[in-house]
């Protein structure tokens, strides 16, 4: 777990953090060229991410 201190998820759940790499320039190009289509590739991938663990 994240943490164990009180506040941070409401009594009884838990906070999970789930983190990922990639290379930099998969994203770069598409950031300084196009930002709409680079903010719809980062969603793909989070929903890929999202899917894949359950969530």
């Amino acid at each position: 777990m994240k943490s164990s201190e009180p506040g941070i998820a409401p009594t009884g759940h838990h906070v999970l953090e789930i983190a990922t790499v990639c290379p930099y320039e998969a994203f770069a190009q598409l950031h300084q060229t196009d930002l709409k289509a680079d903010k719809a590739k980062k969603r793909e991938v989070y929903q890929h991410i999202m899917t894949s663990v359950g969530v």
